[in-house]
C-alpha cells in the first residue's frame, strides 16, 4: 500500500470519527441528558463540519464540467 493510500484512509477515518462518530455520540448523550434540542445542534454542527473538510480536500479540485459540446 503507498504512503499517499494510507494518509487518504487515515483521514477518512478521522473525518468519520470526527464529524459522524463522536457527534452523533454526543448527540446521544445529552439526549439522554434530557437536552435533545443541543444534541440535535451538536449533530448538525459536526456533520455540518464534516461536509466542509470532505468538499475541502477532497472535491474542491475536481471539475463537475463535462465536455464542451
Amino acid at each position: 500500500m503507498a504512503d499517499d493510500d494510507r494518509s487518504g484512509r487515515v483521514g477518512l477515518l478521522a473525518l468519520l470519527l470526527a464529524g459522524v462518530v463522536l457527534p452523533g455520540v454526543a448527540r446521544w448523550w445529552l439526549g439522554t441528558l434530557g437536552l435533545d434540542r443541543v444534541g440535535v445542534v451538536v449533530f448538525a454542527g459536526g456533520y455540518a463540519l464534516a461536509l466542509v473538510l470532505v468538499w475541502r480536500y477532497w472535491l474542491r479540485g475536481v471539475s463537475f464540467v463535462g465536455p464542451d459540446a
